[in-house]
Formats: C-alpha cells, structure tokens, sequence
C-alpha cells in the first residue's frame, strides 16, 4: 500500500483535534548510514489526527493557508475524515467526514487542491463511491462526481478534450473517469486491477494531444486518448508499483518508466508501448524523480528498493552512480523519494521515508545523508513524503502522514 507523492514537482521530471502538538520531535543518525550529515529535520508541528487503524497511507495536499489531511480509520468508526489543519501550526480547522458504514483502510483518497471555475476546491475520493470538491474555509462540499468503487489516486485538473479544464479521477478497482468541471461524465474507462501508481496527465506520444497513462497492481499497462480510446496496452509479468516519464533528447515522445515488485526498472517506449530496456535493482522496485543530480549533464532516475536503500541510476547507461542504504532493519518497502529544495540553497535534495519511522533529506549528488528524523513514537510510514511551499518563497517544507493518521510537519535547518 505504498503511496507515490505527486504534489510537487519543481524539478524538470517530466512525469505524488483542536490544537497540535509543536516541536518535540527528535532527530538522529541512521542505523547503517556513515555520519555525515550537517543539517536537522525540525518538526514544526504534528496533527492530533491519530486513529486506531495502523494504516493511513494517502498523501496531503495545500492552499498555501491549510494542510488538508486524508485520515483513513477502523471498519464503522468515525475516524475517516479529510481534515483541514492551519499549514503554520497544525491547529484543526474544519473535518468533513464520511459515513462510519464505508470507514475503512481507504476511506479518503489522495488530496489535491485546484483552481475550480475561479475558486479554489479541496478534491478528494472516498469508500462512499465519489469525488468530493470542498470549500478550503470552511469544508462545505460544492461538488460531487460519482465513481463506481472508493477513491484512491488524486484527482487531476487538466485540459484534455478541448479548451476547458476537466476533471481526472481513478478509483481503486481500475476504472478512470473524465468530468467535466460542473459534473458530466465524458468518459469511463476500466484496465484489470486496481491502480497503486498514480495516473500521468501528458502529451506522452508527442503529437500535440493529451494522453492518460495508468498501470495496476496485476501488472497492465493502458495508454489512452483524450477521448478515452486505447492507444496501446500490455501486461507485465510481474505488478507495477510506481511510475515516472523521462524525456530523451532525439525522440519527442516521453520514456515511460516503471518500479516493479520483482526489482524490476523497466523503461517503456510511449509511442508503442515496446520495453526500451530492463534493469534489476534486486528487490522491490520504487520509482521516483528523474534529474541531473550529479551535475554531469546526464539525468539521474532514483530508485527506492524493499532492501531499504536508494540507488541514482544513470538514464542513458542505466549504471548505478552510487547507492546508498538506508535502515538495516527489515522494511516491506521504501515509498517513491520525492525531491524539491528544502535548504533554501537553490539546490534540488532527495527526500525518502523509509518505512521504518525515518525521514532521511540526502544530497543528490552522492548519496550522502544531509538530514534525519524520527517521530518519537515508533510508526510505520506507508507514504512518500509531501513536500509544500505553503510560504511562497522558494522553499519547500516536507510533510509525513504516518501510518496512525498524524501528520508531520518537517524544516531543514543547518
């Protein structure tokens, strides 16, 4: 049940209950990892959010004003709900909850926040069959687009049939749907399994025309039109756990890139759906950002592995530049990194949740670890990390749903 951020990307990867509690976390060095880091993970903040289900694991969104949280809790309890927290001190302003029958480990899907028609929604799924479009203030709820099973992946604004901005949404039985902005269902369209990576919103062939990739948890793959039509489809062996797309300078369609359950990196043409080339990093296989980390002109794919580590590999040769291991304890897997400047050098870092209660900020250029932090209270995380700049300046501030439903809100600081 590992979770792909896609919140932010400020990097050129062409591709996820009244009062918190203020800094008490703790910060130390990595079981495994040499001491080399010269910076802090300070926790600003964390949500009094906390379930008893050990296993929220959707990833949060932001206004620039409020956090919304996605709290996921037991079988017919009240304990789902999305939460809006003040982004400066965790302090809860408004829950919107969900019928206590459809409480369950995916009661509220991945959050987005879009502008909608000139105003500002909050969008999440639900066990109760459907998108919700939230007022940010004060939670009312504005709109709603029904799907056939519970939401899972964020909702996706973008503009794919014409001129007008529309509205992507997958479920967690392998159906996608396109609504119109006031609610017409355009068009549905359901692949074998449900979708644990996210869907991608893009001109992948290079025509011009939007298309829509999405993969399953069984291992199909689906490439549509904006129209919903299927371009081209395959199914892998094994399942797929995330995605990425990467640009190649001679080919104007996207490379599309996939971590899979057996170690697999497999690296997939958009234009026919045919494997470019296939690279094992041994165990589980989590794709995330692609970059020019080291700084040799050549772009980076980092990849998280269930052994815990995390591995730069070059895009052109698909040799690894150096890799870097994280926990030496055992881990069922290591979410998808994210990356953003959280220094506030100009500078892109690496940000990774390791599954094992560590949030660990690491240079790019070698794998080195800047920064760590650990929740004093032993718990999982399941989700890669959120990274907002909720002040507007540049720098990003990363936030951790742990799997007990609180919220984590981390500064770097030398």
């Amino acid at each position: 049940m590992t979770r792909q951020n896609r919140t932010v990307q400020p990097i050129a990867v062409v591709i996820g209950v009244s009062v918190a509690c203020l800094l008490i976390g703790t910060v130390g060095a990595l079981a495994g990892v040499p001491d080399g880091q010269h910076g802090e993970l300070t926790e600003q903040w964390h949500s009094d959010t906390a379930v008893s289900l050990a296993g929220n694991h959707h990833t949060p969104a932001t206004d620039g004003e409020r956090v919304f949280l996605p709290v996921s809790g037991a079988e017919d309890s009240a304990e789902c709900r999305l939460v809006a927290v003040s982004a400066s001190d965790g302090t809860t302003e408004w829950e919107a909850g969900i019928d206590p029958q459809v409480c369950t480990i995916h009661g509220i899907s991945d959050v987005s926040v879009e502008r909608v028609d000139g105003d500002t929604r909050v969008l999440a799924g639900s066990t109760e069959n459907a998108v919700v479009a939230y007022d940010p203030e004060t939670g009312a709820a504005k709109q709603r687009y029904p799907i056939d099973s519970y939401g899972y992946a964020a909702p996706i604004k973008a503009t794919i049939t014409g001129n007008e901005p529309e509205l992507l949404l997958a479920d967690g039985t392998g159906s996608l749907y396109l609504y119109s902005i006031d609610g017409e269902r355009q068009w549905q369209y359901t692949i074998d399994g449900y979708m644990q990576a996210d869907p991608i919103v893009s001109d992948l062939t290079g025509d011009g025309e939007s298309n829509i990739l999405a993969t399953t948890i069984r291992g199909s793959m689906v490439l549509l039109n904006s129209s919903g039509e299927r371009i081209w489809e395959r199914q892998h062996e094994t399942p797929v756990y995330s995605m990425t797309t990467m640009s190649t300078p001679a080919n104007s369609a996207a490379t599309i890139v996939l971590g899979q359950s057996d170690g697999s990196v497999t690296a997939v043409s958009a234009q026919t759906g045919d494997t470019v080339w296939n690279h094992s990093v041994g165990s589980a296989a989590n794709v995330g950002p692609v970059f020019d980390g080291t700084g040799d002109g050549v772009s980076e794919l980092f990849v998280t592995t269930r052994g815990g580590g995390i591995a730069a590999i070059d895009s052109e040769t698909q040799e690894t530049k150096w890799r870097q291991q994280l926990t030496e304890n055992p881990v069922q897997v290591v979410p998808p990194a994210a990356a953003a400047d959280v220094t506030g050098d100009g500078e892109t870092e690496l940000i990774v949740t390791t599954h094992t209660n560590q949030v660990v900020v690491i240079n790019p250029s070698d794998g080195s670890v800047m920064a760590t932090y650990e929740r004093e209270k032993d718990v999982r995380i399941y989700a890669s990390p959120t990274l907002l700049d909720t002040s507007d300046d540049g720098v990003f501030d990363v936030y951790v749903m742990y799997a007990d439903g609180v919220t984590v809100a981390l500064t770097y600081t030398e």
